[in-house]
């Protein structure tokens, strides 16, 4: 499902979008898929239905909400590129400030994933 800027959707359902396109919820994701290689990884249905979810409260819904639509139009850039990527540095940065995690800890998570051998291709 594509969920895009003004569409009639939750605020709940633009955080959890956002955070899943973030440093934290990409690797969330991944601890969770079958062992394959990064770039191509393999969810069964039992992986997805059990995916780690943030409980968010509605200020940070509406915050990560905000955010989603602030960034809505911009292009992510494959993930080699995560440590430039501009729109992956704010989508980071507002779940850094929504969840009250260290910014540096998540741009450190986000250099050290994008220099992962399987993301960059080898």
């Amino acid at each position: 499902m594509e969920i895009t800027r003004g569409d009639d959707v939750s605020a709940h359902e633009k955080a959890i979008s956002l955070y899943y396109n973030s440093t934290l919820g990409i690797t969330s994701a991944v601890a969770c898929a079958a062992p394959n290689i990064l770039s191509r990884v393999n969810f069964s249905l039992d992986t997805i239905r059990n995916l780690p979810v943030p409980d968010l409260t509605e200020e940070q819904a509406r915050s990560l909400s905000n955010a989603f639509d602030a960034n809505a139009e911009a292009q992510l850039l494959p993930l080699a590129h995560a440590s430039n990527d501009p729109t992956r540095i704010a989508l980071d940065e507002a779940i850094a400030q929504t969840l009250e995690i260290s910014s540096d800890t998540v741009a450190q998570a986000r250099f050290e994933l994008s220099r992962e051998p399987s993301v960059q291709g080898k």
